[in-house]
């Protein structure tokens, strides 16, 4: 598979585009046969992976390829089950540099079908017209707002930029994270943002950033180091 793609195989992601590459996404949460997405009992691969979910359709996030990417990925670890590094794996995780921030999630119903929305405590971050919660796809339906919530374990990591219609930076895409034990974070979707103004209030500050757990923090850039597993 490395030659044939000509770069280095992670978890079914080429290591030279890695960054943008983390940037897939689930079509509405469903399998081809219209069951919901999961992921397998069993492990099978880093959360960061599309491998890593029984989903219908993946692919990388729509539009336009991007201006710039806002995290960079310092380091790959994939632990491979056998001897084909290309085959099934048993552990792994990036480590990337990024600056993020803490969200809070809830679900709505939306013409009969359940729908997310992103909010900062009980302000909702982002609006769409009757549709805001398009904006917001998650790799599988299944995680307990509640408590998610209640420990505050959900982060955004502001991913790429694009140039909007009216040529201002728009920050486009954030990548969705669960914390799960010191320094170490689970993906759990994307969010997708279509006009400049919600940007404000996605990157407004939060109150204790210092505080988020990390391997290092970077005060001055607000940039932290972790890992996603």
């Amino acid at each position: 598979m490395a030659e044939l793609i000509q770069d280095e195989y992670v978890a079914g992601l080429r290591r030279g585009n890695l960054a943008e590459d983390l940037l897939w996404y689930v079509q509405d949460c469903i399998q081809s046969n219209n069951e919901p997405s999961r992921r397998p009992e069993k492990y099978r691969a880093p959360s960061f992976a599309w491998t890593s979910v029984d989903r219908s359709i993946v692919d990388s996030v729509w539009g336009p390829r991007p201006d710039k990417l806002l995290l960079s990925v310092d380091d790959v670890v994939i632990e491979s089950a056998g001897s084909d590094t290309t085959g099934a794996v048993k552990g792994g995780y990036i480590q990337t540099t990024a600056c993020f921030k803490q969200f809070t999630l809830r679900s709505i119903s939306l013409e009969g079908q359940k729908c997310w929305l992103l909010q900062n405590g009980k302000e909702d971050l982002m609006q769409s017209g009757e549709y805001p919660t398009r904006l917001v796809s998650l790799d599988v339906d299944r995680i307990d707002c509640d408590n998610c919530n209640a420990q505050g374990s959900l982060f955004y990591i502001p991913a790429r930029v694009s140039s909007s219609q009216d040529t201002e930076e728009l920050i486009d895409t954030y990548l969705l994270l669960e914390h799960i034990r010191e320094a170490e974070y689970s993906r759990i979707g994307i969010a997708i943002v279509q006009y400049v103004s919600y940007n404000n209030a996605m990157m407004a500050a939060r109150r204790d950033e210092s505080l988020v757990s990390c391997l290092s923090y970077k005060a001055e850039r607000h940039l932290y180091t972790f890992r996603i597993n």
